[in-house]
């Protein structure tokens, strides 16, 4: 605006024409850095700073493989930017990956408790040795080290470190219950179908099963089913590398879904749901003519003592007889095969201890003593193997052979209080001491309690009580395994004593034959007090079969 134009303005509205001068354009503030902004700067600080230090250890001389090696695994416990980005547990989007292992001289949350690469070696290792012999059909290479395997195989690495953790209660409660939720997650929401996932699944069922309820345990055994559909194996013996490798894995992890589902639903009376054999008959044949591995002879035993199960009626003796026979030297006196053998002869014989099988086959009073003598001898044998002698850093059993020990002393607890002309009690119990069974039994499980409650072998911290930063850790599932199994042997040794006296209330303990059916969900006392026993009441929750009414 022009001055006269300025005078002309003022003198219009009467006012004083004074001339101002123009303030000082205002300084503009700096833009205000955003907290992702702030987090980022910060990021490419510490990572440049990574980077010089990578720099400055190029220009040394190399160090040893085996040095290099240690090293890596140090700084991969020590570094991580956990405090910048922290990880939530249960969201990650890929179902194979881990959490990264937090240092070893802090206390670590449940949720980032999956073992460091040092302790994952010694876990490894004390698999290979120890637990590995039970279970053959998931075999770990001998030349793959754990880093290799969580690498190439996360949930057979999952799998293997929840295993070698059975020593420490609630931290293995807390890693399989994270396995099983990204098992289900992965199979179902991401439909991932491969041989790690079965593996891992195995392995989960085969070990972890007591911390399971029963609808679980059936609802995994089918889905591992399912995934086995898909399975791709041939009797073509020209194959090489890895198609050769991988054809035998096929078979034998369809080897031992069938070997679960035979151990799960043969000890409850569902033969209806059993696995076709024609598909395990090439499995066993092409692994028995191969022998890749040793263990693969273990493990046509052990499915073949499965077999005969299904064939009671072909002269179920004479094969039972035949297959003891034909186990060789070296399998002559493994415990596992002969409890297996003891089993099925069990489930033989256990035909005479119902009143109402017995009538409607007319059996004679006497061929049934007979087979309610022979029925003892053969719990008597599988309880002596059974407590022959503890080894608790070594164990003698598969974890998922406890549905065999339970449904032995459904049937043994039912034969000593059978009252039955010629069925001498005291005798019996003289035999044959279910008492006294149930109280080892518990006496073992109150040992493993206390060992799982010290925390593992490798010397990692077990968190003592609840903190915020440190959950109070999961009830361990052996503690309500012992409570029931002392009632069951108290409930027992009551009625022994009131059958002895002559005054045994038969309706107090009802075992019908239809004990191994209850899925009504009800408490255990209810089901003994009315239907009798059900395996999945003592080792898992109610409900295994989830048999529609």
């Amino acid at each position: 605006m022009s001055l006269r134009m300025h005078k002309r303005i003022c003198h219009r509205l009467d006012k004083p024409c004074v001339n101002q001068i123009p303030a000082p354009s205002r300084p503009r503030r700096s833009p205000k850095l955003s907290k992702i902004a702030a987090l980022e700067k910060r990021l490419e600080e510490l990572s440049s700073h990574v980077r010089r230090e990578s720099s400055e250890e190029d220009s040394s001389p190399p160090p040893s493989t085996g040095e290099k090696r240690s090293e890596l695994a140090t700084k991969s416990d020590k570094w991580g930017f956990d405090h910048l980005f922290p990880l939530k547990s249960g969201t990650e989007s890929n179902p194979g990956q881990h959490p990264p292992p937090s240092a070893p001289d802090k206390t670590r949350p449940w949720d980032s408790w999956w073992p460091t690469p040092h302790e994952a070696e010694l876990l490894l290792n004390g698999y290979r040795t120890i637990h590995s012999c039970l279970f053959p059909f998931v075999c770990v290479p001998g030349h793959m080290t754990a880093l290799e395997l969580r690498e190439h195989r996360p949930f057979l690495w999952k799998a293997v470190m929840m295993v070698g953790l059975f020593l420490d209660g609630a931290r293995q409660v807390k890693l399989g219950q994270e396995l099983l939720a990204e098992i289900g997650r992965a199979a179902v929401v991401d439909g991932l179908n491969s041989l790690d996932l079965l593996q891992s699944l195995q392995m989960l069922v085969a070990w972890f099963h007591y911390a399971l309820k029963g609808s679980q345990v059936t609802n995994l055994l089918f889905l591992a089913r399912a995934i086995c559909v898909n399975l791709r194996f041939t009797e073509d013996t020209s194959l090489q590398g890895e198609e050769y490798d991988r054809n035998l894995d096929h078979m034998r992890v369809y080897a031992g879904t069938y070997y679960l589902n035979t151990l799960v639903f043969t000890a409850n009376k569902r033969p209806d749901v059993l696995m076709n054999t024609s598909h395990l008959d090439i499995c066993c044949r092409v692994l028995e003519s191969t022998m890749q591995y040793p263990s693969d002879e273990y493990l046509i035993k052990l499915t073949a003592s499965k077999l005969p199960l299904t064939m009671v009626v072909q002269s179920f003796e004479e094969q039972l007889q035949l297959y003891k026979d034909n186990l060789g030297p070296r399998f002559a006196d493994n415990d596992n095969l002969k409890t297996h053998v003891n089993v099925a002869e069990v489930l033989l014989y256990e035909i005479a201890v119902s009143d109402q099988h017995s009538l409607t086959s007319y059996l004679p009073l006497t061929d049934r003593l007979q087979l309610l003598w022979a029925c003892v001898r053969s719990l008597k044998a599988f309880f002596d193997i059974r407590f022959d002698h503890r080894e608790m850093e070594r164990p003698r059993f598969l974890c998922m052979s406890a549905s065999e020990l339970v449904y032995t002393i459904i049937v043994g607890i039912k034969v000593v209080t059978l009252q039955l002309p010629g069925w001498n009690l005291a005798r019996i119990h003289a035999e044959l001491d279910m008492v006294e069974v149930m109280s080892q039994q518990a006496q073992d499980l109150d040992i493993i309690v206390g060992r799982r409650k010290h925390g593992n072998m490798l010397g990692t911290p077990t968190p003592g009580g609840a903190s915020a930063a440190t959950p109070a850790p999961p009830p361990d599932p052996f503690e309500r395994l012992v409570r029931q199994l002392k009632s069951v042997r108290d409930l027992v040794k009551a009625e022994r004593q009131r059958l002895l006296a002559g005054s045994g209330n038969a309706d107090l303990v009802d075992f019908s034959q239809d004990f191994l059916m209850d899925d009504s969900g009800t408490d255990f006392w209810q089901a003994a007090a009315t239907r009798g026993y059900n395996v999945w009441n003592i080792i898992g929750d109610p409900g295994v079969l989830n048999e529609s009414t």
